[in-house]
């Protein structure tokens, strides 16, 4: 058995809530889909049991998935954020993966384990969005 850890939302205060909590208990994250342009426009995650999340946000900008290998796990995310998440990076134990997006962004945005907590994996995503992705947080996972 897994305990969830919930951390954020960074970003704006716009669009619609969106939490991964009870879809990503128990279960990995083997895949990331991320549209981006000027600015993140969506994030969707698929687990180790083949269940995806929604699409959290729109359908602008290019779209990139990232897999994981069977041994590597995200441990975090970093990027900027104004009106919006304008960027992100995934970290993982093994690399970085990004940034994603545009440039701007006044504010910096940290939700990383890192070596200190190395049980700590996120397990999904939390936030705000609409036509584009106004916030984001993520969902810790310990144990099981």
């Amino acid at each position: 058995m897994s305990t969830l850890i919930k951390c954020g939302p960074s970003g704006g205060i716009s669009g619609s809530d969106f939490d991964d909590t009870l879809l990503a208990a128990g279960k990995r994250i083997v895949k990331v889909t991320i549209g981006h342009g000027t600015w993140v426009d969506a994030v969707q995650v698929s687990w180790s049991d083949g269940s995806s999340s929604l699409k959290h946000s729109g359908d602008g900008g290019s779209t990139d998935t990232i897999s994981f290998a069977a041994d590597e796990y995200l441990t975090g995310i970093t990027g900027k954020y104004g009106a919006k998440v304008d960027s992100i990076r995934f970290i993982t134990n093994k690399t970085t993966y990004g940034p994603d997006g545009g440039p701007g962004g006044d504010v910096e945005y940290h939700y990383n384990a890192g070596p200190a907590a190395p049980e700590l994996r996120i397990a999904g995503f939390l936030g705000r969005c609409g036509r584009y992705v106004d916030a984001i947080g993520c969902v810790f996972a310990i144990g099981g």
